[in-house]
């Protein structure tokens, strides 16, 4: 039996109107470019000598995975020589649904004490699930922490990824 060519093209097209959307890369490698704006606090039962511990919530933003949520933790160095800065950002999307857990580590190294309130990064994805699990992916960016404008406030974030 043959199928007239404008019905087999008509299939084509509606199938790929109702196929999920497919992330960024298909290949196995996770492309990350864009911008999350969030706010973060205090963990109010940090400890000094381990440095004080940043809560970043209510992040969102555009990415080349869509319109994306964070969250995640960071902490200012301790009572160390050097070291570098670490955060760990869990990335959210609804279409596709997915979740990409990714370490952040500083470029640069650190006087213990320093505040990591800003730096340029290296990333990398440490978990993922959901359309993207399977998926490896690694970059740079840049992060930056603001102050809260009054005591007790919330502070803003900003985790730009290149």
């Amino acid at each position: 039996m043959r199928v007239p060519v404008f019905l087999t093209t008509a299939f084509i097209a509606v199938i790929g109107l109702t196929a999920p959307a497919v992330p960024a890369s298909a290949t196995g490698t996770l492309a990350l470019h864009g911008t999350i704006t969030g706010k973060w606090h205090v963990d109010p039962n940090t400890t000094a000598d381990a440095g004080v511990r940043y809560l970043l919530f209510r992040g969102y933003g555009q990415t080349s995975l869509g319109v994306t949520g964070a969250r995640g933790e960071g902490s200012s160095l301790g009572n160390i020589r050097v070291a570098n800065c670490r955060l760990d950002l869990r990335v959210t999307t609804t279409t596709p649904q997915g979740e990409v857990s990714v370490a952040i580590t500083s470029l640069d190294e650190f006087p213990g004490g320093a505040s990591c309130k800003a730096y340029n990064f290296r990333w990398r994805a440490t978990k993922t699930t959901g359309a993207y699990a399977g998926l490896t992916g690694s970059g740079t960016g840049s992060f930056g922490m603001r102050n809260p404008t009054y005591a007790g406030g919330d502070g803003t974030f900003k985790v730009y990824f290149h």
